[in-house]
């Protein structure tokens, strides 16, 4: 799902600048700024709800917030979109893939607290 709204064909560059200018003129602008919110928060319950999902099979730690972490993932997607259509050199397509799974690899549990994972070297769950 997050992967489909990444600019990583053409077509979805084409699309992304026209999501930007579409942004730029619902600052100012009520209707727009009205669909602008609607599909966000379209968007944000979607995440929310494949988020709680997965908590639910235990592939999200049960201490995350869906709700915070929708907004978080949806944040980086739009921090992602927006590097990768104005400074398209730094962003290509497999290092916006990259980052995502960098991304979504955090969110996603693959081996329990304290289980010997060698991400949590002293088992605490901490990864700082």
């Amino acid at each position: 799902m997050a992967e489909a709204l990444l600019p990583l064909t053409e077509e979805r560059v084409r699309e992304s600048r026209v999501w930007l200018a579409f942004l730029h003129w619902s600052v100012n602008d009520p209707e727009l700024a009205a669909i602008h919110h609607r599909s966000a928060s379209e968007l944000r319950e979607g995440l929310r709800d494949a988020i709680a999902g997965a908590q639910r099979t235990g592939e999200v730690a049960e201490a995350s917030d869906p709700e915070h972490e929708a907004l978080a993932l949806m944040s980086y997607i739009d921090g992602l979109t927006v590097e990768a259509v104005t400074t398209g050199e730094m962003y290509p397509p497999a290092t916006v893939r990259t980052l995502l799974d960098v991304y979504l690899d955090r969110l996603f549990v693959t081996a329990p607290v304290g289980s010997g994972d060698p991400g949590d070297p002293d088992g605490s769950g901490d990864i700082r």
